[in-house]
């Protein structure tokens, strides 16, 4: 590229040719990048002559395609005035040395320059890998400055330079590393506009057959999707389009927040995917900070599954945030005191989002925010009032206001202790309160939630009730968090069953469970997945589906140690965490079919298996006589745990009565099931029979022979 300054008079066009080269012998393509000056009056029969010019340069290769990218002017000033033509953007190297030119169609440059130059909007990159099973992978290939890991880059880039470089608009190909698995490299092919994606599909399957090696393509700039309105609002709707050739088909939608691993896109409560033969989308009834992120459109073709055409965006949304405030102290004393002192702290998630906060006649300690820990920021604002004999409260108000203008807010009305109050006294770590209001405590460090606790009385002394714990253990929270993302629409519940039931085993056989607040999260990750499950109409069989973490973790919520967890603190008459679990682990079972599953299966195989060659009646008679005999067998044990929910197993003998009776049914189901599903069966009895019959007869013979020749021998 050369640049040159012209007098003022003239005009300084740069073109940006697409030089499409084909070279006879392996029909290959190449862009470049050519600056023509001329005078301003010759830029009219210029363009006339580039329309529809083709250069033949030599024998091997033909130039065509021009197209004019940047016009530039010199002025007077000694700069030159450039802009980019409709369809092109500044290049790379102008927005990284001239920042303001990046978002603007036309920049000033000063005199010389040689970088003012604009690329085509619709550049296409094609990130690959491949894997090559006949090469090791070795020491030397993790070094870029290595001989070895020089010459592997020039051998495969000249393997492949010589399929992808016959691609129209082809610009350039880079080895960017090796990686072990065999031996894996990571490629890049530029290329500065769409093309045929048949043709892209047809020489990597060329490409493959020839090498043998394995190829997998993600190409972006064939897939868009277009621009929305950003940031979007709180809690609102938004729907996000993905536009395709019409090659394309079996489009996947993925969500990635923050560095997290990506998730599939599916109906759900929040989500929905509708896709057409023209495009697909993605729709969102609620959004919040769940769906902040880039959403990712994979298409790929009939005829590859390695080839991915990929679409992304960055859905920004104006946050708002759930406030919790409390004050410092929670009941400030006016007792012997003329001025009441206190600190309020609206606390709220730390994200990313600039709000405004604002207090009701009140002012802020500071306007940045104080870290807590677990991610959690605080907000705080200082309580100066007299101590009128009639202040019996103090309302403080904090409001928070997003980007977008738009604002939640919560109030604290403070009880104020004054020299009449009834209070209760500090008690293990709780504060002074003030008679018929409640105290709060944040929960331990591995949990989330607050402790309650009221105080009543009155009189001289109050008196503190039971403390009412809301404390969930963390990862039990996140856990629920990732079965309502599934709820949501946001993971394929077949995909993940089988980390949601593993993790649950594992939390319900530890000893935090033993509360309420975990039971209820416990119960409620069931319930949530049952929900998820039936949205996605998940198809599951005894291969996909975890049997024997699910039922694990169900039956573990029924130990006997957990009797007084499944009701809250001070209503031991609510059953409606029991008829909630009964639901869950009902709907899940009928979700599954797990009916089905191996044990009942092969009770009843045989059974069945032989119907071709027994008598039909006989059939069902030995099916109805096994149903008989195993549904209550089997029904008792459940039964039994409704019991356990249902009675005061604290009062002799009804403890006792149960708990034996459920451990006896429970050690003898296996015993149950053989005397019905096998001893039960006439062909099972007759086969015994035979086969000790015939040991018996062997036996026998072998005795008698042995008496016989015993005596032929003492003859």
């Amino acid at each position: 590229m050369v640049t040159k300054i012209l007098p003022q008079n003239e005009t300084l066009y740069r073109v940006y040719s697409h030089l499409a080269g084909t070279v006879f012998q392996d029909n290959s393509t190449q862009v470049y990048y050519i600056e023509v000056h001329i005078e301003a009056g010759a830029y009219k029969n210029f363009t006339d002559l580039i329309d529809n010019l083709i250069l033949d340069v030599n024998r091997s290769a033909t130039v065509q395609n021009f197209s004019i990218t940047t016009e530039c002017n010199r002025l007077i000033t000694e700069k030159v005035n450039c802009r980019c033509n409709s369809g092109y953007s500044w290049s790379e190297d102008v927005c990284q040395n001239y920042s303001q030119c990046c978002n603007q169609n036309e920049c000033m440059f000063y005199i010389p320059n040689p970088r003012a130059m604009c690329l085509s909007n619709n550049k296409v990159l094609v990130n690959g890998l491949f894997i090559d099973h006949n090469k090791p992978f070795t020491a030397y290939l993790t070094d870029p400055a290595s001989q070895q890991y020089k010459d592997l880059v020039q051998q495969y880039t000249s393997q492949l330079e010589l399929v992808y470089s016959t691609l129209g608009w082809f610009n350039s190909l880079m080895i960017t590393g090796f990686r072990q698995g065999s031996l894996i490299g990571d490629f890049v092919i530029l290329l500065t506009a769409p093309f045929d994606v048949a043709q892209l599909e047809t020489k990597t399957a060329q490409l493959e057959k020839d090498n043998t090696f394995k190829i997998n393509l993600t190409v972006t700039g064939i897939t868009s999707i277009p621009q929305i309105q950003q940031p979007v609002l709180y809690n609102t709707n938004v729907s996000i389009t993905c536009c395709k050739p019409e090659k394309l088909s079996k489009p996947t939608w993925s969500f990635q927040k923050d560095a997290r691993p990506s998730k599939y896109i599916t109906n759900g409560t929040e989500a929905s995917v509708i896709s057409n033969s023209q495009n697909s989308t993605v729709y969102i009834s609620k959004t919040t900070e769940v769906w902040k992120g880039t959403f990712t459109c994979d298409y790929k073709s009939d005829q590859s599954d390695s080839i991915r055409y990929r679409a992304s965006l960055y859905l920004d949304i104006a946050l708002l945030p759930q406030i919790f405030i409390i004050s410092d102290p929670q009941f400030p004393s006016c007792k012997g005191q003329t001025n009441l002192a206190c600190t309020v702290q609206c606390i709220i998630p730390n994200t990313t989002e600039d709000y405004s906060v604002n207090w009701i006649g009140r002012e802020p300690v500071n306007n940045k925010p104080d870290p807590l820990q677990n991610g959690l920021v605080s907000y705080r604002t200082l309580i100066d009032a007299s101590c009128a004999k009639s202040l019996e409260w103090v309302n403080v108000t904090c409001v928070f206001v997003n980007r977008l203008n738009q604002t939640t807010s919560t109030t604290l009305h403070i009880p104020v202790i004054q020299g009449s109050s009834t209070v209760c006294k500090p008690d293990n770590g709780w504060p002074q309160a003030k008679a018929n209001f409640t105290a709060v405590k944040f929960c331990d460090p591995t949990s989330v939630g607050l402790q309650k606790r009221s105080c009543t009385g009155y009189g001289l002394s109050g008196k503190w009730d039971d403390v009412i714990s809301g404390c969930v253990n963390r990862n039990l929270r996140n856990l629920l968090n990732d079965a309502m993302d599934l709820q949501r629409g946001l993971g394929i519940v077949v995909n993940n069953a089988d980390n949601i039931f593993s993790r649950l085993k594992q939390s319900t056989e530890q000893k935090i469970i033993n509360t309420f607040p975990n039971v209820n999260e416990s119960v409620e990750v069931l319930y949530v997945m049952y929900n998820a499950s039936k949205i996605q109409k998940s198809q599951w069989n005894d291969t996909v589906f975890p049997f024997q973490d699910f039922l694990s973790s169900s039956s573990n919520l029924l130990n006997g140690s957990l009797n007084d967890s499944w009701r809250p603190v001070g209503n031991a008459e609510n059953y409606i965490l029991a008829l909630k679990y009964l639901r869950a682990v009902e709907g899940i079972i009928h979700q599954t079919n797990l009916i089905s599953a191996p044990t009942t299966d092969t009770i009843l195989k045989p059974t069945l298996s032989e119907g071709s060659s027994h008598d039909e009646k006989e059939v069902a008679r030995s099916i109805v006589k096994t149903i008989v005999l195993l549904t209550p067998t089997l029904g008792i044990t459940w039964i039994l745990g409704l019991f356990v929910l249902m009675l005061d197993l604290t009062t002799t003998p009804y403890a006792q009565i149960v708990n034996y009776a459920f451990t006896f049914f429970n050690s003898f189901q296996g015993f149950f099931i053989l005397l019905t599903g096998c001893f039960g069966e006439k062909k099972v009895r007759d086969a015994l029979l035979k086969r000790f019959g015939q040991q018996h007869s062997m036996n026998y013979k072998s005795e008698s022979s042995s008496r016989i020749t015993s005596a032929t021998k003492r003859k």
